[in-house]
């Protein structure tokens, strides 16, 4: 898990600063986990 972790952290992240409100890792971890967990919406 750890491994998986530390990957998603090296994703150069290409958005605009000032408009981002939550952390690329932090997205790329929802969806991973709500993928795995077969969510549709």
């Amino acid at each position: 898990m750890t491994e998986i972790l530390k990957t998603i952290e090296l994703i150069d992240d290409k958005r605009q600063e000032k408009k981002v409100r939550h952390k690329l890792p932090d997205v790329v971890v929802i969806v991973l986990f709500a993928k795995l967990a077969n969510a549709d919406d």
